[in-house]
């Protein structure tokens, strides 16, 4: 074989292993650990729960336990992943939540060791905002309703001709 080829080769080798190494994550490869088992904090009647799963790690969700329907859900922390990592080592899960002793905070701690509070305050069954934004929308659609009904009947702005 030619010296040229044998240089091909073997490029064409290490390059091979450096794309698995790529794809299996590096040859040490880091797996998490099972997510943390965070137990439920009742208040009022309603469950509070750390998500704790992939679609929202450093989420809590409130649950009425008799309906079992989600309440709410709470974003506690952003986690900033690196793009290249393998996604199941990029989470960062909520490891212990309690209740601080007012009862009006969740003391929640990360697995990375950092500490949040969150207040709790019990849901509005109209937040002001849904209200108003109802209120807008029926006061445009009552008046796009009378500006119709004023071309149509012929009562609306004169033209220029007429006098």
């Amino acid at each position: 074989m030619k010296p040229g080829r044998i240089l091909i080769a073997i490029s064409v080798l290490l390059l091979g292993i450096a794309i698995a190494l790529v794809m299996s994550g590096g040859a040490g490869s880091a797996k998490r650990g099972p997510r943390p088992k965070v137990p439920n904090i009742s208040i009022n009647g309603i469950e509070i729960r750390a998500s704790n799963t992939p679609d929202y790690p450093g989420y809590i969700e409130a649950w009425n336990p008799s309906t079992k329907k989600l309440l709410w859900r709470k974003r506690v922390y952003y986690s900033f992943y690196d793009p290249l990592g393998e996604r199941d080592v990029r989470w960062t899960f909520i490891r212990s939540m309690s209740l601080e002793a007012s009862g009006s905070h969740l003391l929640i701690m990360n697995e990375d060791g950092k500490r949040y509070s969150v207040k709790i305050t019990p849901p509005r069954d109209f937040p002001i905002w849904q209200v108003l934004s109802a209120c807008m929308g029926a006061v445009v659609l009552f008046v796009a309703i009378k500006c119709r009904q004023k071309r149509s009947s012929g009562h609306g702005v004169p033209d220029g001709d007429q006098t």
